[in-house]
């Protein structure tokens, strides 16, 4: 059964399925179609919002000229705000437990379209992360068979990162429990 919501006044439309995933403490549709009709003067929009791991992401976008407007140009992308469209849209359909149902799990409430909702989006949105588990796990494997000479500038050259982009893969695998905890000048392994 495919369910629908629209938003922007009629201007966009969402839809999706029954298949659902657990983003944060909310339950969302797992794939989100939504189609935007633009102004005279912009292309129209459509996009597929999946849920990966837990966390909401843009899967494809397409701009399509509308037949009496003009061509899509490079301002028309420059002006699609990715990230700002997907937690709109995921905040709208998103539902919340609305306590336990007998002994069997928890009852949802209807989609809500709320600040909170706006909020909890976005937290887990940003507090994601793009690395895979595989590339943590080497992350950790290669800091810790350089714990002696400067870790960090060996995650550096094996995976060809700035130094900042490096000491962010090292605490992200600290983040994760993958590597202790350190005191300035005390090497942990």
């Amino acid at each position: 059964m495919s369910q629908w919501f629209e938003f922007w006044r009629g201007q966009g439309r969402a839809t999706y399925g029954d298949d659902l995933s657990i983003v944060g403490d909310r339950i969302v549709p797992a794939d989100i179609f939504v189609d935007i009709r633009g102004g005279l003067l912009q292309p129209d929009l459509s996009m597929k919002i999946e849920v990966r791991q837990g966390i909401p992401v843009c899967a494809e976008v397409c701009l399509r000229s509308r037949p009496d407007g003009p061509e899509v140009r490079e301002k028309d992308l420059a002006q699609v705000r990715l990230g700002w469209l997907i937690e709109q849209i995921v905040a709208k359909a998103s539902m919340k437990p609305a306590g336990r149902i007998g002994e069997h799990g928890y009852g949802w409430s209807k989609p809500v379209n709320d600040q909170t909702a706006l909020a909890d989006i976005r937290q887990v949105r940003s507090g994601r992360s793009r690395m895979s588990q595989e590339r943590l796990l080497k992350v950790v494997e290669v800091y810790r068979e350089h714990i002696n000479d400067r870790p960090t500038e060996a995650v550096e050259r094996a995976f060809g990162v700035s130094h900042r982009t490096a000491a962010r893969y090292v605490q992200q695998a600290r983040t994760a429990g993958l590597l202790p905890t350190t005191t300035p000048g005390k090497k942990k392994v």
